[in-house]
């Protein structure tokens, strides 16, 4: 059974998820002015501050994942019975 186009799928709806986000944060932004009310900056800045800390724990996710593989391969050798020894 091949699996590999979930993960496919599962990362594009993730790329676009994310660029439909910083989309939104641009045009938010690009509304303020010197001009704007103190109720508009603060919904620009808790659009920004939940794009920034989404983006944030993808790459903790993401360092996350990439260390624990490396780091059991490390452990548990690359498929040795011996553990690598």
């Amino acid at each position: 059974m091949d699996i590999s186009s979930i993960s496919t799928n599962y990362t594009v709806a993730n790329a676009n998820k994310s660029a439909e986000q910083s989309n939104s944060l641009q045009s938010s932004l690009k509304n303020i002015s010197s001009d704007s009310s103190e109720e508009q900056l603060k919904g620009v800045i808790k659009d920004f501050e939940s794009y920034f800390v989404e983006q944030v724990i993808k790459q903790m996710k993401d360092t996350f994942t990439s260390d624990d593989v490396t780091v059991q391969r490390s452990v548990y050798g690359s498929g040795n019975r011996d553990g690598g020894r």
